[in-house]
């Protein structure tokens, strides 16, 4: 009988014993966890500081290539007006050796 008080007593205190350990395992996860938790949030932070950045980037950009286009449309207008001016043919001279003269016009 005492054998068998012994062995209850035993097993009883092996269970008390595996409670224990269980919580103390369940308290350590929590931190992992909650570690884990803090380090994914300040990952999230930090690559939404890096979207506002790279945004702000893309709009400066579109800012830029709209202007470059205004610009450009402006440069092609004056190239057109530039084409479509008359100019009045100009006369050159050219002498031969001899006391020849021939006159030489160039348009365009």
């Amino acid at each position: 009988m005492a054998s068998r008080k012994a062995f209850i007593i035993f097993v009883v205190l092996l269970l008390a014993f595996q409670v224990f350990l269980v919580s103390t395992v369940a308290a350590e996860e929590a931190t992992v966890d909650s570690e884990t938790v803090e380090r994914l949030e300040r990952l999230i932070k930090e690559q939404q500081q890096q979207l506002e950045s790279l945004q702000e980037q893309v709009n400066q950009l579109k800012k830029t290539a709209t202007e470059a286009q205004t610009e450009a449309k402006e440069a092609k207008s004056v190239a057109e007006e530039a084409k479509t001016t008359v100019q009045e043919p100009v006369e050159k001279v050219v002498t031969s050796g001899g006391g020849e003269r021939i006159k030489l016009a160039i348009s365009g």
